[in-house]
Protein backbone atom coordinates (compact mmCIF):
# COMPACT_ATOMS: atom_id res chain seq x y z
CA UNK A 1 0.00 0.00 0.00
CA UNK A 2 1.80 3.41 -0.95
CA UNK A 3 1.87 5.75 1.35
CA UNK A 4 -0.11 9.04 1.11
CA UNK A 5 1.86 12.38 1.60
CA UNK A 6 0.52 16.04 2.09
CA UNK A 7 1.25 18.97 -0.22
CA UNK A 8 4.95 19.24 0.93
CA UNK A 9 6.05 15.53 -0.13
CA UNK A 10 5.96 14.70 3.67
CA UNK A 11 4.39 11.48 5.39
CA UNK A 12 0.64 12.12 6.46
CA UNK A 13 -0.53 10.66 9.76
CA UNK A 14 -2.33 8.09 9.58
CA UNK A 15 -5.02 7.19 11.66
CA UNK A 16 -7.86 4.70 12.64
CA UNK A 17 -11.23 5.76 14.07
CA UNK A 18 -12.92 2.67 15.51
CA UNK A 19 -16.58 3.79 16.81
CA UNK A 20 -20.17 1.70 15.97
CA UNK A 21 -21.75 5.06 15.06
CA UNK A 22 -21.36 5.88 11.43
CA UNK A 23 -22.26 9.60 12.07
CA UNK A 24 -19.37 9.52 14.59
CA UNK A 25 -17.34 8.13 12.35
CA UNK A 26 -18.20 10.39 9.28
CA UNK A 27 -17.79 13.36 11.43
CA UNK A 28 -14.47 12.40 12.93
CA UNK A 29 -13.26 11.48 8.97
CA UNK A 30 -14.25 15.08 7.76
CA UNK A 31 -12.05 16.79 10.42
CA UNK A 32 -9.09 14.79 10.66
CA UNK A 33 -9.27 14.95 6.62
CA UNK A 34 -9.29 18.45 6.41
CA UNK A 35 -6.68 19.07 9.27
CA UNK A 36 -4.25 16.59 6.87
CA UNK A 37 -4.67 13.32 8.62
CA UNK A 38 -5.15 9.73 6.63
CA UNK A 39 -7.63 8.19 7.79
CA UNK A 40 -9.08 4.30 8.16
CA UNK A 41 -12.69 3.46 9.92
CA UNK A 42 -13.67 0.32 11.69
CA UNK A 43 -16.70 -0.21 12.82
CA UNK A 44 -15.48 -2.66 16.00
CA UNK A 45 -12.46 -3.63 17.64
CA UNK A 46 -12.46 -7.31 16.13
CA UNK A 47 -12.37 -5.34 12.53
CA UNK A 48 -9.82 -2.57 13.82
CA UNK A 49 -7.54 -5.38 14.75
CA UNK A 50 -7.20 -6.86 11.34
CA UNK A 51 -6.35 -3.65 10.05
CA UNK A 52 -3.87 -2.69 12.81
CA UNK A 53 -1.77 -6.48 12.30
CA UNK A 54 -2.33 -5.44 8.51
CA UNK A 55 -1.05 -1.75 8.52
CA UNK A 56 0.60 0.89 10.08
CA UNK A 57 -1.02 3.77 11.86
CA UNK A 58 0.04 6.64 13.88
CA UNK A 59 -2.93 6.53 15.84
CA UNK A 60 -6.40 5.20 17.22
CA UNK A 61 -9.61 6.79 18.40
CA UNK A 62 -11.55 3.97 19.90
CA UNK A 63 -14.74 4.10 20.77
CA UNK A 64 -15.47 2.62 24.84
CA UNK A 65 -18.77 1.14 23.96
CA UNK A 66 -19.23 -1.43 20.66
CA UNK A 67 -20.55 -4.50 20.77
CA UNK A 68 -18.09 -7.39 20.24
CA UNK A 69 -14.75 -6.17 21.37
CA UNK A 70 -15.65 -3.35 22.33
CA UNK A 71 -12.45 0.24 22.32
CA UNK A 72 -11.12 -0.61 25.74
CA UNK A 73 -10.62 -4.42 25.22
CA UNK A 74 -8.82 -3.58 21.92
CA UNK A 75 -6.72 -1.22 23.54
CA UNK A 76 -5.76 -4.16 26.15
CA UNK A 77 -5.06 -6.64 23.34
CA UNK A 78 -2.56 -4.45 21.78
CA UNK A 79 -0.81 -3.75 25.18
CA UNK A 80 -0.83 -7.31 25.34
CA UNK A 81 0.38 -8.17 22.03
CA UNK A 82 4.43 -8.92 20.69
CA UNK A 83 3.07 -6.60 17.11
CA UNK A 84 4.44 -3.03 16.59
CA UNK A 85 0.77 -2.18 17.11
CA UNK A 86 1.15 -2.71 21.14
CA UNK A 87 2.98 1.24 21.12
CA UNK A 88 0.43 3.04 18.86
CA UNK A 89 -0.64 6.07 20.84
CA UNK A 90 -4.70 5.60 21.25
CA UNK A 91 -7.43 7.89 22.38
CA UNK A 92 -10.15 6.66 24.07
CA UNK A 93 -14.03 8.03 23.87
CA UNK A 94 -17.24 7.76 24.12
CA UNK A 95 -20.50 9.77 23.92
CA UNK A 96 -24.03 10.01 25.21
CA UNK A 97 -27.07 9.57 23.13
CA UNK A 98 -29.72 12.26 23.53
Amino acid sequence: MAKAENASGARRMRILIVDDSSLIRLYCRDVLERAGFEVEQAINGIEAMEKVFGSEFDMLILDVNMPGMDGLSLLRALRESEHQAASIPALVMTTEAG
